[in-house]
């Protein structure tokens, strides 16, 4: 009796469950499953229908909390930018993708579904919106500052940044159009990164850097004093010639370091330059071309201000001559000279000022391959007992001094007269003829790098 009561008991219990079950399949055909959210609303046991209607009810009600600086907090209302749902058959769709025959396997683990394209709302609307929030408004905005170097009572020092409380209006507009659309209940603007913000903090490696290199830098003081004239290198002048690289750090730029050293060259080089010159005569004339004068050794001076400069040297200075020069003065002949007087065939020798030697002399036949050449040279090198191998055609000289290649003064025995126009007829092929004992006088008395200047007027 007990087992056949179990027994109807039983088939009872299963013809139910299996009721049960029918009926789920049948009413879930039409309804959501328990616990189903669409865009994080309930919407178990409903109709698609009832749905889309408690979805757009919810538009309607919305309102965005919004978090700003501070502990800020405004809101936007759906009815201030004309939120609605709109169907795009997705929530119809969704429901017809349910399993209808394993309803019951999701009673614990509920659907779920988002429909980003199912709110809208007037773009324009919010951006007027947007305008009107207590944060936007301008006399609430201070745009942000980067940290600066400043001169402080003659010391740089670092300027903190100033972080601001100015908005990125479009970054507004993105977070909200995104925060409305997925239906959150609030955004954080400051979170979600809408503030402008300075591109430079006081902290940062390079601002410190760079101010250190012009606390470093700012007491150079260089002076070049060509006598007529005068260069300064100063502050107002290096930190134009300081550059950053990417990531911003200072640093001194050699190439316009080596900029300004051309310029100084090409302003008080007097190599080949024209000079003012009074010959023994008394005459003023012009004397131009040679290879005599100061050159600055552009490479060597370059690296020679560049290490002042970082040692913010205080001093005058100067320049890496090519020539080796110690001193420079507004005449840079000087009054030690060789004075060659080719009209008149006549070769002075000033030594300070006074002339020790004073004599003819034949120069170079009047010729474009023999004659002399003009303008201001120098002494490059002295030689006893020489034989020549092309003026005189192997003569024996006791004395020769060059001042332009092979070209030189030496002596002549071959010659019994000097001057007048001998050279004129029976000239020289470039070099200087001088008299045996002037020459001896001459070789005694010359120092290599004295002066030469040759003219023919």
């Amino acid at each position: 009796m007990r087992r056949k009561a179990l027994l109807i008991f039983s088939l009872a219990f299963l013809l139910m469950a299996a009721a049960v079950y029918g009926i789920g399949v049948l009413y879930f055909e039409e309804h959501f499953f328990p616990g189903t959210k669409i865009n994080d609303f309930q919407c178990g046991f409903m109709t698609w229908q009832q749905a889309e209607k408690l979805l757009r009810k919810e538009a309607h009600a919305y309102a965005l909390a919004v978090d700003t600086m501070n502990n800020g907090r405004e809101a936007v209302y759906a009815d201030e930018i004309e939120l609605d749902y709109a169907s795009d058959g997705s929530v119809e769709r969704f429901l017809k993708s349910q399993d209808r025959l394993k309803w019951f396997l999701y009673l614990n683990d509920p659907p779920s579904l988002q429909l980003d394209s199912s709110l809208q709302y007037n773009q324009k609307l919010l951006s007027e919106k947007v305008d009107t929030l207590h944060c936007m408004l301008p006399e609430n905005t201070i745009y942000p500052e980067d940290a600066s170097i400043v001169d402080q009572n003659g010391t740089y020092v670092i300027r903190p940044e100033v972080v601001g409380t100015a908005l990125d209006k479009a970054k507004v507009l993105e977070v909200l159009g995104n925060a409305i659309l997925n239906g959150y209940p609030e955004v954080n603007l400051e979170e979600q990164g809408c503030y402008l913000r300075p591109s430079t903090y006081q902290e940062d490696a390079n601002i410190i850097a760079n101010c250190a290199l012009m606390n470093q830098l700012k007491d150079v003081f260089i002076t070049y004093d060509f006598v007529d004239d005068k260069e300064v290198v100063d502050w107002e002048r290096v930190k134009g010639w300081l550059s950053g690289d990417e990531e911003g750090y200072l640093s001194l730029d050699k190439a316009r370091v080596a900029s300004f050293v051309t310029a100084l060259a090409e302003k008080y080089d007097t190599v080949g330059t024209s000079r003012p010159f009074i010959t023994y005569s008394g005459r003023r004339i012009e004397v131009g071309g040679g290879d005599f004068g100061w050159v600055i050794d552009q490479e060597a001076e370059t690296a020679a201000l560049t290490e002042d400069i970082m040692n913010a040297a205080v001093k005058v200075r100067e320049p890496v001559y090519m020539d080796g020069f110690e001193n420079r003065t507004g005449n840079d002949i000087g009054s030690t000279y060789l004075e060659v007087d080719l009209l008149n065939q006549r070769l002075v020798y000033y030594h300070q000022g006074v002339p020790e030697v004073d004599t003819s002399i034949v120069s170079g036949a009047p010729t474009d391959a023999t004659r002399t050449p003009t303008g201001v040279f120098s002494i490059q090198d002295k030689q006893s007992h020489v034989i020549l191998q092309k003026d005189g055609m192997g003569a024996s000289v006791d004395f020769r001094m060059t001042f332009k290649g092979d070209i030189g003064f030496h002596d002549s025995t071959w010659r019994v007269d000097y001057g007048g126009d001998i050279y004129a007829l029976d000239g020289t092929i470039g070099c200087i003829h001088v008299p045996y004992d002037a020459m001896a006088a001459l070789y005694d008395s010359v120092e290599i790098g004295t002066p030469v200047i040759i003219y023919n007027e």
